[in-house]
């Protein structure tokens, strides 16, 4: 790039000092391009008009964006939840054994008791 160019304002591109518009978007550069086209009644830079006719599209991308996320979303849940489920499932397993062996030191102790008592009958 020469000394003598500079950058478009609505699109980047190089441009020369003495153009009236850029090459590449058509913008007007100049104090009196930007004037005669203000008068013209052109609603705005190009590079919006471009951006606005693009609206539909980003917003359909977006949306496309947001259904994946949503249904990444749904897929964690779907995991959190069966590792719920499982976990209480061993949970009511571990606590069916400390129950069943429990009951059976229970019967133990109690049939030691009968036995003490029988025993030690006259």
């Amino acid at each position: 790039m020469s000394t003598d160019s500079l950058l478009c304002p609505a699109c980047g591109q190089p441009v020369h000092e003495d153009w009236e518009s850029c090459a590449a978007c058509g913008e007007p550069l100049s104090l009196a391009s930007r004037v005669i086209v203000d008068r013209a009644g052109r609603p705005g830079p190009r590079w919006l008009d471009r951006s606005r006719l693009r609206a539909s599209e980003l917003k359909a991308e977006g949306e496309q964006g947001s259904q994946a996320r949503l249904g990444s979303f749904q897929q964690i849940d779907a995991v959190r939840e069966a590792e719920q489920s499982r976990s209480a499932r061993e949970r009511a397993r571990e606590d069916r054994q400390v129950l069943a062996v429990s009951g059976l030191a229970a019967a133990v102790f109690i049939l030691l008791i009968l036995i003490f008592a029988i025993v030690s009958i006259p």
